[in-house]
């Protein structure tokens, strides 16, 4: 039988949370470098045992449509 994996405390959730902190903060820059028609950003993270951080930044654009009359 397999065993479930769980975080293994308080302390390593802690530590992983404040390291996805620490990367977006480094990655901020790049992040917000072209945000024109951005209308939200999404940040997904998985904090597992084996893999102590995992996170994705998804920008999500608004369409804009510019009727041209010839």
């Amino acid at each position: 039988m397999k065993e479930i994996l769980r975080p293994i405390g308080k302390k390593d959730c802690n530590k992983s949370i404040k390291a996805i902190g620490q990367e977006l903060i480094k990655r901020a820059d790049d992040i917000t470098n072209d945000i024109a028609r951005v209308n939200t950003i999404t940040i997904n993270a998985v904090i597992r045992p084996d893999e102590i951080v995992n996170f994705d930044i998804i920008k999500n654009y608004t369409a804009e449509f510019e009727d041209k009359e010839e």
